[in-house]
């Protein structure tokens, strides 16, 4: 360890190094003098230095932050003709100032070149250093004045723009406070004070410096303050005075204001006093902190050197090279399997630097497949599309000129499913477009901080992988589309998921059964209403007969029984076997099926020389034939001979009126809702297979292929050597910044070297 004062000249030697990068980016140990404006400040530095060379006058005159760097130099006897105290400003390297008051003329013209002629501030600080045998080795940094109201031309926020310039000081934890307050000012109204209790509340590393000590009231003292008995600090408080503005216009010398303040204090305050405090406080604080500068200096070089190594070297260094792994085909080889590696693991979601946020790569592409395609597969409606009177008249197309025997004609299940098979290409199609548009995205994701360097380099293997993945595009969307064509080909109604025409009509039989209970309770709920209507206020006289009565009652005609003349004629006295033939009607309507509906009641429930009473006439093929009354003639001619009246009349007038007499429901509407039973079963069945089948293809045909065969034809495109120069061009601002962390580097181990010297 040197001599303690070379502590400070080691400081102001990082000081003047570090600030070659603009902002230092340690926190150095300096003192920051913080006061009111015309609190003092300038005239405490200039007693310490011994020279009149500060700025001085009305309002703000501080704008810059000035670094005071003073060193001690003891008059050399030989050499009398050298000065024996100059100063020298860094941005004037190798000018030296004998004349303190051309060093005055030089900060105004320094402040107004940076901060203009107007009365604004910048945080952009002057250095200047003062060399005299009259000084203490000293690093002070004088701040301007705190202000409250804008003066002449100042911007309004002058207040605020001077207070965020003093807290970017005194913020910084190794920064000393000196804090200047007028003695002749109460100290509770101290604005110094106020400041540094904001940012050191405990009072650690703030000094206080009374100024005007001499212009207190008559019968006042300091020395509460002084022994900090009023705001307790643990630097204390050191007590000034110096040459008042009065002074300063008589031209009392400073040597003068010292005599006079050395009087006042009688050797128990004053400049020297602060002086040597200053120094030992400095010092101090400069020991305890070397150890932490050096520390925090090694990170710094430790953080610098890997960004280095994340640059690379110049495309000059790596034409130097010959031979190796730095060569440049060595490079362009290690950068196309970087890029295919970083593709791969993108996909398979090995990704070291993957998103945070959003999905990407793999994830991506299995949300398209079982997020995006799998929704819209569910989202379509087979039978939505298709209305009633397309679907008859399907049936009716497939039928020509016959009716149908039994259940749906496979044809016209056919015509209607395959139009809604063919919706399904859609968003197979979009599956495949979404999936090509995801590997498109990470071609220019995959970018590593070496493959920026040459942005030429990565825009070619951006174009030879998406040349790539558009010629596996042409047949994966063919093939997704052969899947397609592959399930309208062939309509499998043999499928073991297929629900088929049997449980289609059970599953009918089911629901017209319960909609049929729910009708009949309506129905019974009407007649009991009917009934209490009818009855009238002798109803509750005449309950005990109300079962006798009970046959006149008129029932609720629902248009799907006999209407009541129907009835009234089958219990007419000339009718035979009328109370049979009752009892058939009502156990006809219970055991309602299927058969019943396609063929008509049984045989057995038939009476000799009536109509049958649960469906249509059957001829002896059991076929559904038009009544003799709707045919034209007398129906006993020819039973499977229809009149061409008959044929031309619309079936939906048979169906409805078969529905009437025989069954509980429209038979045409049955075959609709049958066939759309049939179809959306069948659909579910396709588009299940579809959304196995096309993921697969994409990812084998697309996905697949494309990395199987990626890094072989990355090299046949790229690895070429007379495409080597012009794929290892650099980007510009990447070599900026290269140069600009090869100069920090350099800053911070000049700054290394010299605390390796003293510590």
């Amino acid at each position: 360890m040197t001599a303690q004062t070379d502590l400070i000249a080691l400081i102001n030697q990082l000081q003047d190094i570090l600030s070659e990068l603009g902002t230092s980016p340690l926190d150095l140990p300096q003192i920051a003098v913080v006061g009111s404006q015309s609190s003092g400040k300038s005239s405490v530095l200039e007693a310490i230095v011994g020279k009149d060379f500060l700025p001085k006058g009305a309002g703000i005159v501080t704008r810059r932050p000035l670094i005071l760097q003073l060193n001690y130099a003891p008059v050399d006897p030989e050499t009398p003709d050298e000065p024996e105290e100059w100063a020298e400003f860094q941005h004037l390297p190798g000018q030296q100032f004998a004349d303190f008051g051309e060093v005055k003329r030089e900060i105004e013209r320094e402040t107004a070149r940076i901060a203009g002629d107007n009365k604004g501030i910048s945080d952009e600080p002057i250095t200047l250093r003062v060399h005299s045998p009259s000084v203490v080795d000293l690093t002070l940094v004088d701040l301007p004045g705190l202000t409250k109201i804008p003066v002449g031309d100042q911007p309004s926020d002058i207040e605020l723009q001077i207070r965020d310039l003093i807290m970017k000081f005194i913020l910084q934890p190794n920064c000393i406070i000196l804090a200047v307050s007028p003695a002749n000012v109460d100290l509770a109204n101290s604005d110094s004070l106020k400041l540094a209790r904001e940012v050191d509340p405990q009072g650690l590393r703030t000094l206080g410096l009374l100024t005007k000590v001499d212009l207190m009231e008559t019968g006042s003292h300091a020395l509460d303050i002084l022994g900090g008995r009023v705001y307790p600090l643990r630097l204390g408080f050191v007590a000034v005075v110096n040459r008042s503005q009065r002074d300063i216009e008589a031209r009392r010398t400073l040597e003068w204001s010292r005599k006079r303040e050395q009087q006042f204090f009688s050797g128990r305050c004053g400049t020297a006093a602060l002086a040597r405090t200053l120094n030992s406080v400095l010092l101090d604080h400069i020991r305890a902190q070397l150890p932490d500068l050096k520390a925090r200096l090694s990170a710094l070089i430790a953080a610098k050197q890997n960004e280095l190594v994340t640059y690379g070297e110049s495309p000059a260094v790596l034409a130097a090279t010959a031979s190796g792994s730095a060569s440049p085909n060595a490079v362009v080889l290690r950068l196309i399997a970087l890029y295919a590696t970083e593709f791969q693991a993108s996909i398979e979601g090995t990704r070291t630097a993957a998103a945070l946020t959003d999905l990407t790569g793999g994830a991506r592409i299995f949300a398209i497949f079982h997020d995006g395609f799998a929704r819209a597969l569910d989202a379509l409606d087979p039978v939505s599309a298709l209305t009633v009177h397309e679907i008859r008249t399907a049936i009716q197309n497939s039928t020509g000129a016959r009716s149908a025997l039994f259940f749906v004609p496979e044809a016209a299940f056919d015509l209607l499913v395959k139009p809604q098979i063919a919706r399904l290409a859609a968003p197979a199609m979009h599956c495949v477009d979404h999936v090509f548009e995801e590997l498109l995205r990470l071609t220019h994701e995959c970018c590593s901080a070496e493959l920026k360097r040459f942005p030429t380099l990565h825009a070619r293997l951006v174009e030879a992988v998406t040349a790539l993945l558009k010629e596996h595009l042409a047949p994966t969307r063919s093939f997704v589309q052969t899947l397609v064509a592959l399930q309208s080909a062939y309509i499998n109604t043999a499928h073991p998921d297929f629900i088929g025409g049997a449980r289609a009509v059970a599953q009918l039989e089911k629901k017209y059964a319960r909609e049929r209970k729910r009708r009949d309770a309506a129905n019974d709920q009407m007649r009991r209403l009917a009934h209490q209507y009818s009855a009238g206020p002798s109803s509750a006289a005449g309950a005990s007969g109300s079962s006798a009565r009970g046959a006149a009652v008129t029932p609720v005609y629902d248009g799907t029984t006999a209407p009541p003349s129907a009835v009234g004629t089958a219990a007419s006295p000339g009718a035979a076997g009328s109370g049979a033939g009752s009892a058939a009607a009502i156990n006809g309507r219970d055991r309602d099926g299927f058969f019943t509906f396609m063929f008509g009641q049984q045989p057995g429930a038939r009476t000799s020389g009536s109509a049958p009473a649960g469906g249509p006439n059957l001829n002896g093929r059991g076929v559904p034939v038009a009544p003799a009354s709707e045919a034209g003639g007398d129906g006993g001619d020819d039973d499977d001979t229809m009149s061409v009246a008959s044929a031309a009349r619309p079936r939906r007038a048979a169906s409805t009126e078969r529905g009437t007499h025989g069954s509980d429901r429209d038979p045409e509407e049955f075959t609709i809702a049958l066939i759309r039973s049939l179809i959306t079963s069948y659909f579910g069945i396709v588009k299940k297979t579809l959304a196995d089948a096309v993921p697969k293809a994409v990812m084998h045909l697309l996905v697949n292929d494309t990395l199987a065969m990626l890094q072989t034809r990355l090299v046949e495109a790229l690895y070429r050597d007379e495409m080597l120069p012009e794929l290892l061009q650099e980007n510009p601002a990447l070599v900026k910044q290269r140069e600009a962390c090869r100069a920090q580097l350099a800053v911070y181990q000049r700054a290394m070297e010299v605390i390796a010297q003293a510590y």
